[in-house]
């Protein structure tokens, strides 16, 4: 199966860039497409995509104001891969995060597919974030207890989020748009499995969008 990854950015070319692209391009299973979506950086972003030049990437630029899911829904119309696989531009992936996923998804022909974090805090501490478990992704539960999944630690089938319409671009959503994602998904009854495998890491720092969330 071929994998769409979607990387949107904004200014992380002299901070956390070269590592999140580095471990897309690291990984073991290599079916895959890097898509990438930048918000007109006024670093030096554009020459850290361009270190990549060789491998199978989608460098595109657009200005989406603030709300991510502009520039998530754009990258999506643009992949080919069955899956979506998000990877947030201050975020990294274990080099086997593509390979143990599609094993998983391969095996019991999920919808998607979640696997655990490694939280790193910019204080030094960091912090094991497992998500799920399967039930919590019912509909109701997923309403009434809150969000149990992260962005860069699912895939989703393409088709599905074409079915649901993407991520909502209201500027009332931004910051909750994956958690209005997860509902939208959920509602229609999609099936996710979750494994405590830690594939990858969310940094928790001030200059992310959702951390006074």
């Amino acid at each position: 199966m071929k994998i769409s990854v979607i990387l949107t950015t904004y200014n992380r070319g002299k901070t956390y860039l070269r590592q999140a692209i580095q471990s897309v391009v690291d990984q073991t299973y290599k079916n895959w497409e890097l898509i990438i979506f930048d918000n007109y950086s006024t670093d030096n972003t554009d020459e850290i995509v361009r270190e990549f030049s060789k491998y199978n990437i989608k460098y595109n630029k657009l200005q989406n104001n603030g709300i991510i899911a502009r520039s998530r829904n754009a990258a999506i119309k643009l992949a080919t891969g069955e899956y979506i696989a998000l990877i947030d531009s201050d975020d990294y992936w274990e080099n086997n995060k593509l390979a143990v996923s599609c094993k998983y998804l391969s095996k019991n022909n999920d919808d998607g597919f979640c696997h655990a974090e490694n939280w790193l805090f910019s204080d030094g501490r960091n912090m094991i974030k497992k998500y799920g478990p399967e039930k919590r992704f019912l509909f109701n539960n997923l309403l009434t207890q809150g969000n149990c999944l992260s962005p860069s630690a699912t895939l989703i089938k393409r088709e599905i989020l074409n079915q649901v319409g993407g991520y909502s671009e209201k500027e009332k959503f931004i910051t909750a748009e994956d958690y209005d994602l997860w509902l939208k998904i959920s509602k229609k009854d999609y099936r996710l499995i979750f494994s405590e495998k830690v594939l990858g890491s969310f940094r928790v720092h001030s200059g992310a969008e959702s951390y006074d969330v």
